[in-house]
């Protein structure tokens, strides 16, 4: 292992260092244990070829001196010229491109700590019940496009969070409201379906949400709520609903509980929360007998409203 730069650059060997190289091993973070950013590496690839070709000339010069074999120049330093730093999703896709891999990090691990307890991790799908509707994030990736009988396209992928990865299949009526958002390493929110069959881990998608950095925080403030919201293209069945009135301070008292009381999922109830003019949005919720009892002893029965 190298503990400096210079010393990593003094002891490889010239036919194995050229500009291609240092950049495949700056995009690629191999050298970020040098404590630069990788931006600095790749504006900085002249200097440091000027280095080693420095030190190369200077070994040859004292070949014959009593120094043969020591270090040239003891503590001479690359000289690093200041440049803008690399982003975080721009370091992630490269070592993507360049590995097959995140190494550093993962383009989801902040939203997925942010949606905690909001979504289910891949890695629990195989556990998950058969036909339930649930909500995943991740990264895309490994299109695939097929047509069928009727001359539509339906779409095969991959969803990737940081406990695994899972196949999504998208059919003509879903991918054709959705195809903008199918792109290599898109990082989005999906509403699926499990497969009936055991041992049929597919998700079938419903419905598809690019999310980023500007608009996430949007997004996250309906979801910590509840499953979804405005946000994604859903087909509501509006026939079915729940509305509850609350006042602010009846939501800080009692908002934890109405959350734990609602996250019985996969039924058709759409569950509205009036608080002053906010209205927070419930989806797919499975509002029976029990439901109802809780909500009217816990905010009461004036305070509730139903249609089915």
């Amino acid at each position: 292992q190298y503990k400096t730069l210079e010393e990593f650059l003094e002891r490889i060997t010239d036919k194995d260092l050229n500009k291609k190289s240092l950049d495949a091993l700056s995009r690629s973070g191999a050298m970020d244990c040098f404590e630069y950013d990788r931006g600095v590496l790749l504006a900085n690839m002249e200097n440091m070829l000027f280095f080693t070709r420095e030190h190369r000339e200077k070994e040859t010069r004292n070949q014959d001196s009593l120094f043969f074999g020591s270090q040239i120049d003891i503590g001479s330093k690359v000289s690093m010229k200041d440049a803008e730093f690399v982003t975080e999703e721009q370091k992630l896709d490269w070592e993507k491109n360049l590995l097959g891999i995140y190494l550093s990090s993962h383009p989801f691990t902040n939203f997925q700590k942010e949606l905690t307890g909001s979504i289910e991790l891949i890695s629990s799908l195989e556990e998950a019940d058969r036909d339930k509707t649930l909500l995943i994030g991740g990264v895309l990736s490994g299109f695939k496009k097929m047509t069928t009988k009727k001359g539509s396209q339906m779409l095969f992928a991959h969803i990737q969070d940081t406990s695994g990865s899972v196949e999504l299949l998208v059919f003509p009526k879903t991918y054709e409201a959705t195809k903008d958002i199918w792109l290599e390493n898109a990082v989005v929110l999906i509403k699926g379906k499990t497969s009936r069959e055991v041992g049929d881990n597919k998700l079938f998608v419903e419905s598809v949400m690019a999310i980023n950095k500007d608009n996430f925080h949007d997004v996250y403030k309906q979801i910590a709520y509840g499953i979804t919201a405005n946000n994604f293209n859903v087909q509501e069945k509006k026939q079915k609903w729940v509305k509850i009135f609350l006042t602010l301070e009846e939501a800080k008292e009692k908002g934890a509980k109405l959350k734990t009381l609602f996250n019985k999922k996969g039924g058709e109830y759409t569950v509205y929360v009036q608080i002053g003019n906010q209205t927070i949005k419930f989806l797919y919720i499975t509002f029976d007998e029990d439901l109802k009892n809780n909500l009217e002893e816990l905010v009461g029965i004036d305070r509730i409203q139903f249609q089915n």
